[in-house]
């Protein structure tokens, strides 16, 4: 991935990802998940991570769901997407952010393979940023 980019206006946050390659079908297994811990807590959320999108394959919209427990997740809204080539774009509701001023952490992940383990970042498939790092956002 050769950029990562949020951008964020009073209803919405934009999630923008380019990579070298074209991107692959978006029937493609594991492809291009976005995963954003919301509360900066590493207690909360699978390893951290509050929310997840993509982790189904998306149809016209794309599924954001939100962490129950191990690797369960609920469905909390389907949610804008385009991508072209090797760019994509995600569309959230800021209100599945929390309230107050935007502060969350993220990363992408394209073509995981064990599902639930946290070492398929470091082994297997593509994330950005490399390993557990995260990118951060704040307003």
């Amino acid at each position: 991935m050769t950029a990562a980019r949020v951008a964020r206006d009073a209803q919405h946050v934009y999630f923008y990802i380019e990579t070298a390659a074209p991107l692959t079908p978006h029937t493609d297994p594991a492809w291009m998940r976005l995963f954003i811990d919301t509360d900066s807590d590493a207690k909360t959320g699978w390893e951290g991570y509050d929310l997840v999108v993509n982790r189904q394959a998306p149809g016209k919209k794309a599924i954001l769901e939100k962490h129950a427990s191990g690797w369960v997740w609920n469905k909390l809204a389907e949610v804008a997407y385009r991508y072209e080539g090797n760019r994509m774009e995600i569309r959230i509701p800021r209100k599945y952010f929390g309230l107050g001023p935007l502060r969350f952490q993220f990363k992408w992940s394209d073509n995981m393979q064990e599902n639930g383990n946290i070492m398929d970042f470091l082994v297997n498939g593509d994330v950005a940023p490399a390993g557990r790092f995260n990118y951060a956002f704040s307003e």
